[in-house]
């Protein structure tokens, strides 16, 4: 066995298998196991991948929180502003209608003299 290397046994459902994990972790060998158990020749860079895909999905899934959140306070932003315009245009209709009112009253006002 190289310096630094280490036997481990690992057990699955279907088995267990004796592995010999180099020091440096670039290789693994199976030594024994009692069911056939293969590993792909590039282990190590199977896992790395997976974590590179499993970061990039991470940072997306990040990016795409980030932008829904941004465009739900657009939203919401603009929500708030057509409400206070429509708050300002009832007023205005308020007024008016006063206005009419007032004009209203005036003419009876006026007609009964």
């Amino acid at each position: 066995m190289r310096r630094g290397s280490k036997k481990a046994s690992t057990a699955t459902r279907s088995g267990i298998a004796t592995l010999l994990i180099t020091g440096d972790k670039l290789s693994v060998r199976l030594l024994s196991s009692t069911y056939r158990f293969r590993l792909p020749k590039t282990w190590r860079t199977n896992v790395n991948k997976e974590l590179r895909n499993n970061r990039t999905q991470l940072k997306k899934f990040r990016r795409n929180r980030k932008r829904s959140i941004t465009r739900i306070l657009e939203i919401n932003a603009r929500i708030s502003q057509l409400q206070k315009s429509i708050a300002e245009r009832r007023r205005h209709v308020i007024d008016l209608n006063a206005e009419i009112e007032n004009l209203k009253n005036a003419n009876r006002e006026h007609s009964q003299h």
